[in-house]
């Protein structure tokens, strides 16, 4: 059957090819329905919730146009430890599904690595941005910034103007996201010098979103000092570069 699709369409499509046997397979579910009452509080606090999203993203935008990386960071860092299911992250006892200890973790959240990176992001061009004006790298940095502390894949488009223009074969929230990567892939390498890593390896896609140009630089070993700049300045993929770095242990 097609894959393609919404949840909602898969589960349709689902049950019309098997009724008999979708019927088998939920019979020993339970369901909750919500009452109207109750699905009327429910959106109001979800409102309230996003209203709330929305001015911290405020908050940091304003405090990343000022290059006020620290306090970017911990007005995240705040936000996510008042929530109720905390942004889950790898915990020490493996359970990243506990609240509780996500909680903890953005409580006692440490900024240092997120300053690193963000100085990079505001401070350095990848080379495959390098064609952009300062106007045009600005939007993108503070949208690159703001995903970055999110942990989000995409940048929310009212973060970016409707009219920005990169030039590229890929949009602005790929481009961002070039940005976000580079600064990733510098830090990365920094921290296989510091292990005595002496070489690394690119690994690639090797799929429908990797282009040829990215192809070429795969799968190969390269001198940590004379490996190709990531994300790749040759790319030509409409979502942008997705290699990424590999420590080769000698």
């Amino acid at each position: 059957m097609p894959i393609s699709g919404n949840k909602s369409k898969l589960i349709l499509r689902l049950i019309e090819s098997d009724p008999d046997g979708m019927k088998a397979y939920v019979s020993g579910l339970k369901v909750l329905i919500c009452s109207e009452k109750a699905c009327q509080i429910a959106e109001a606090y979800l409102t309230i919730e996003r209203d709330k999203r929305h001015e911290v993203e405020q908050q940091i935008l304003r405090s990343l146009q000022k290059r006020r990386f620290t306090k970017a960071s911990l007005i995240c860092a705040s936000f996510e430890a008042e929530q109720v299911f905390p942004r889950a992250i790898l915990s020490s006892d493996g359970d990243w599904r506990n609240p509780e200890v996500n909680r903890k973790f953005w409580q006692k959240f440490d900024p240092a690595e997120d300053m690193e990176i963000l100085q990079i992001m505001f401070s350095s061009n990848p080379k495959i941005l390098r064609n952009l004006n300062i106007g045009c790298l600005e939007h993108l940095r503070l949208a690159a910034g703001v995903m970055y502390l999110w942990g989000a894949r995409d940048v929310k488009k009212d973060l970016l103007p409707a009219d920005l223009e990169t030039g590229l074969v890929m949009n602005g929230i790929s481009a961002a996201r070039m940005i976000m990567y580079h600064a990733r892939n510098q830090v990365r390498l920094a921290q296989y010098r510091e292990w005595g890593c002496k070489s690394v390896e690119i690994l690639t896609g090797n799929d429908v979103w990797t282009c040829e140009a990215c192809k070429k630089i795969g799968d190969k070993k390269y001198k940590i000092d004379k490996v190709p700049e990531l994300p790749y300045e040759k790319c030509t993929c409409d979502v942008g570069c997705r290699c990424s770095f590999l420590p080769v242990i000698e």
